[in-house]
């Protein structure tokens, strides 16, 4: 897992040339102008992302997932939410959905607070829990990068 701020994005242009374009991508990625949901391909079904403003949601409501085939940027674009991350033991809690690349795991991690031109790397096979709300719910505007590894 990395945690960085987006105007530090270049820093992991080395992590091979699907995380470079999602990042040039995160780094010009205007909210104010782009803000509706929907999924942008950079590279096929290789880097893609997904635009998704959403209301955080207590962390009762959240789940730990992970992915085998791709890497994840998650770009807070604006408000703020705490994401979710252990490397602690995982017991799948559902099937792995290979359309999604995602399964459900149970495990227990640490809240990592996530502001406003912030993004988190998980890695394939790294559990990691989105949206989930601070003290209060909030809206937020996140773009996820999808790398495939």
């Amino acid at each position: 897992m990395i945690i960085d701020h987006i105007q530090n994005a270049e820093r992991y242009f080395s992590l091979g040339d699907g995380f470079r374009q999602a990042l040039i991508f995160l780094t010009q990625y205007e909210p104010e102008a782009q803000a509706v949901r929907g999924d942008v391909s950079l590279s096929g079904e290789d880097i893609f992302v997904k635009i998704r403003p959403y209301v955080t949601k207590p962390e009762s409501e959240c789940a730990y997932e992970v992915h085998r085939l791709y890497a994840d940027i998650h770009y807070v674009a604006q408000g703020c939410e705490r994401m979710g991350w252990t490397d602690a033991a995982q017991t799948p809690t559902g099937t792995y959905d290979p359309v999604k690349d995602t399964q459900f795991v149970d495990t227990q991690g640490q809240l990592i607070p996530l502001k406003a031109g912030c993004f988190a790397i998980f890695f394939p096979g790294e559990a990691h829990m989105p949206c989930v709300q601070g003290e209060n719910s909030g809206t937020c505007v996140k773009v996820v990068a999808k790398v495939k590894l």
